[in-house]
């Protein structure tokens, strides 16, 4: 027995020596992109539907982006001209 684990020891001991942490990290680099940094989603538009005893809507849009509260506005107005 002492036949096999001693050739074997030594082979693991020659392998490891060969093997080195470095040799994955070399040649790796990280970079950042500022400009995926600073990109925040949107928030969304909120629109709150409301309808009165006489059966008139009415509402009320939020939102940060004025194009996109103008275009909801446009949209609602459309589509409540079409089932009146």
């Amino acid at each position: 027995m002492r036949r096999f684990l001693v050739p074997l020891v030594v082979l693991y001991l020659l392998s490891a020596a060969g093997c080195s942490v470095d040799d994955g990290a070399r040649g790796f680099e990280v970079s950042r992109d500022e400009r995926l940094a600073q990109v925040k989603p949107e928030k969304p538009v909120r629109i709150q539907l409301k309808r009165n005893a006489k059966g008139v809507y009415s509402w009320e849009i939020r939102g940060d982006n004025v194009d996109r509260i103008l275009e909801a506005d446009r949209k609602l107005r459309q589509s409540l001209s079409r089932h009146q």
